[in-house]
This record gives structure tokens, sequence and C-alpha cells, in this order.
């Protein structure tokens, strides 16, 4: 496998236009710390399928070399594309001893691979977690860049980068996506300790790229105290933005949100503000209200402009819902009936909308010329998509703007507000001690 493939640089091209249409904004901090002109493997987090690895691809200009399932391997033309595509096979102990064997020339290949200084990706927690913090690293990477060193007599210059993604809503589509990456840590650094006891090496290095990658995400503890934790970031971070007179960002909402979370850390939570939160979060749920709907406060001005806004692209959303209402309709079957892990609803939304709706739209505007000339058919292969964009974005904010509309109308408020006020005096309180510097 060559380092650099014209044909994945085009496919990659390609598919960077609608999944950058997938986010409202991505941002990439810390290319610098990426060397140029060495071989590299980065270690992200992993919390969102499919999305995750795509993340990767389009942060760094390297052709990133994955690893996946041996078993998925199983016909030649599957084979091809999946090598095409860059995604080599690992086998298992339960793959059969075969199997395993198949193992040396896919490692032979990674360190041919590495030492054109190409770059691997490997997520060191092995299986996703929907979670914000990281779970315990495997010896995956350790395993791979050892085993690089010792077929090159040490001397591979590998370059390990710790990578950090964070997604502000993870499910959705038209939110914001930051990747971040950390210092390399340079391999050489354990060749010492490698040829004394490579065991131990692994675990060396496993146990020092964790405190390398905590710091690139969002990380909560994993305890009982997980869901409240991440209750009040939702709720306080922008008030403490407010009090702290930032901008309020999304680079800034990450930034306080980890200095929030550490001052949680340090100052423990009463138990008697742990049940009022509870509380009102339950409340919450119960009246399936979103969090958007009990901090948004707007003015009778903004009601009435966004009403107006509806009624005016009312027609153009409904004729975008009614046209795309297959793919749609199938997007909602895989995510629902076909494909239950909640980890794959983002990515089933990126390929019906990203890679499915295109050919859909292309095949509506051939179909068109059967009743239209041909200019009116490209008319309609521009048209379609604009519909459709614009159609599932209206009914979205819609859906929104109804919620806050109906509980500001409701009485549920009349019992919510008071416990919200109460709430957040307390919390207040909480963070007297809070201190912040960007």
């Amino acid at each position: 496998m060559k380092a650099y493939s014209t044909g994945y640089f085009l496919l990659r091209e390609l598919v960077r236009i609608p999944y950058h249409l997938f986010y409202r904004k991505i941002s990439v901090v810390g290319t610098e710390n990426i060397p140029r002109d060495k071989p590299l493997i980065f270690a992200p987090n992993h919390q969102n399928a499919l999305m995750d690895p795509l993340a990767m691809i389009f942060s760094t200009p390297k052709q990133i070399v994955f690893l996946a399932r041996g078993d998925i391997f199983k016909t030649p033309l599957l084979i091809k594309i999946l090598n095409f595509l860059k995604i080599l096979p690992v086998y298992r102990q339960h793959d059969g001893k075969a199997a395993l064997k198949k193992n040396n020339a896919v490692f032979d290949e990674s360190v041919d691979y590495l030492e054109q200084q190409g770059a691997f990706c490997l997520f060191p927690e092995s299986i996703h977690n929907p979670h914000r913090n990281l779970r315990p690293l495997k010896k995956g990477i350790p395993r791979i860049a050892f085993m690089a060193l010792r077929k090159t007599d040490f001397n591979l210059d590998i370059q390990i980068i710790p990578t950090g993604i964070y997604y502000q809503d993870k499910d959705n589509s038209h939110s914001y996506l930051q990747i971040k990456y950390g210092k390399a840590i340079p391999v050489s650094d354990y060749i010492n300790q490698i040829q004394e006891n490579e065991q131990k090496a692994m675990a060396a290095l496993s146990v020092d790229m964790a405190p390398k990658i905590k710091p690139l995400i969002i990380d909560i503890e994993e305890n009982e105290d997980y869901d409240l934790i991440e209750n009040i970031r939702a709720f306080f971070s922008d008030k403490l933005m407010q009090q702290f007179k930032l901008k309020i960002s999304d680079e800034n909402r990450f930034k306080m949100d980890q200095a929030l979370i550490k001052h949680l850390k340090e100052h423990p939570i009463k138990q008697t503000l742990k049940d009022e939160i509870k509380d009102l979060i339950s409340k919450i749920e119960t009246y399936k209200r979103p969090i958007e709907s009990l901090l948004s406060q707007k003015s009778i001005g903004y009601y009435l402009w966004k009403i107006i806004l509806f009624i005016m692209f009312f027609p153009i959303a409904v004729l975008g819902g009614i046209i795309n209402l297959l793919p749609f309709a199938l997007s909602k079957y895989l995510r629902t009936k076909l494909i239950k892990d909640p980890q794959f609803t983002s990515s089933i939304k990126f390929v019906v909308g990203g890679i499915i709706m295109p050919i859909y739209f292309l095949i509506l505007s051939l179909l068109s010329l059967i009743f239209i000339p041909f200019y009116g058919a490209i008319m309609v292969l521009f048209i379609v998509p604009i519909t459709s964009f614009f159609g599932y974005y209206y009914f979205k904010k819609l859906s929104l703007f109804y919620n806050l509309v109906s509980y500001n109308l409701s009485q549920q408020k009349s019992e919510l507000e008071p416990l919200k006020s109460t709430l957040f005096k307390k919390l207040n309180q909480l963070f007297v001690e809070f201190k912040y510097s960007a």
C-alpha cells in the first residue's frame, strides 16, 4: 500500500463537501503538532462510530490507514474496496489460528506504510464510548508501534499524536465539531524499556497516552455523578461565559466546560444540591422539554419575527419535505429498525444525507428528462438539493421554536421556573470560588 493514492485523494475531496455541510462549524486545532516528515500514529478518543474516522480523514492532509475487524474481509471485491479506502484487517483469537497467521502479512504491510512516512489511526479505547470521557486504553497502539520498531532495528522515528474529537451534539447535524491535536509522543523514548521488558513498555506507553488525550476532550469521570455534572455543564456553561464577559462561542464553550468540570471535581457537590438538580432534570424529562426551552429568554419582537419567517418560507419547506420523503424515511428506518446502536445515529444520517441523497437527486433529474427539456433537468438537479437542505433545517428549527413557545405558554413554566431560579442561585454559590483564565 502506497502512502499516497490519487484515487483516494479524489474520493476524499468529493466526500469532503457533504461532510462539511453536515456540521455547522468544524474547528481543527493544533495541526502544528503534527510532524510532516515522520511516520505517525494518531490516537483519538472514540465517541461516534463512523464519524470519528471521517473527522480524522478530513482534518489532516495525510492519507490515514485504519485497522478493522478481519471478519469483514470476506470477498475479493470487498477486500479490494477496503484496501482502496486504506483499511487493513486485524484478526483476533476467535477468528481462528489460520486467520491469526494472516496478521503477520498485515503487520509487514503496516511497517512498510510507516516507513513511507505514512500515518495510521488507531482508537486506543478500541470500542466507541457514548460518554464524554476516556475509557481505559488498550495496547493496540504500543503493539503496532513496537513491532514496527523491531522490524526496522529501532531506526523508525514513529510519533504518536494524541487527538481529541469533541462533538457539541454527536447525534445531530448542524452542530459544532472540534478536532484537537496534542504534542507528539516519540516512540523512541521507550526503546530502553522495550529491550528490557516489552510488556511493561506497552503498559507504560498506554498509561502515558491517557493524560495526553484527556486535556483535548471533555472528560467527566465515569461515576454516579456523571449525569449530574453533564447536566450542570449543559445548564451553566453559557452563564459562566457571561459572568466572565467572554464571547459566547463554540471554542470558548469548550474551554469553559473543561474549567467547569475541573472545578466540580475539586469542589464536590453537596447531596442536597444533587437532589434538587435531579428533581429539576426529572421534571424536564417528564415534560419532554429540550433544555433550550428552559434557557432561552427572548423578546416579543423575536417571536414575531420568527413567526413571519416561518410563514414566508413554509411553502418551500413543504416542497422540500415532499420531494425528499423517501430518503428521510430511509434514514429513520435505518436508525430505528435496522441499526439500533445509538452510536451510529449521526453516521446513518450522514451516509443517507451525504451519499444516498445526491444519488437520489441525480435520479430525479434524469427522470425529469421524460417530461421537461434538458436545461429544465439541470435546474431540477440544483433546485431539489436546495429545497431538501432548506426543508430539513426549517422543520428542525420550527420544532425548537414550537417547544420554546409552548413552554412559555404552558403551566409547566410556572412549576419549572422557580425550581430553575433556585437552582441557579445555589449553583452560583457552588461557583463562588470558580476562577477562569483563557
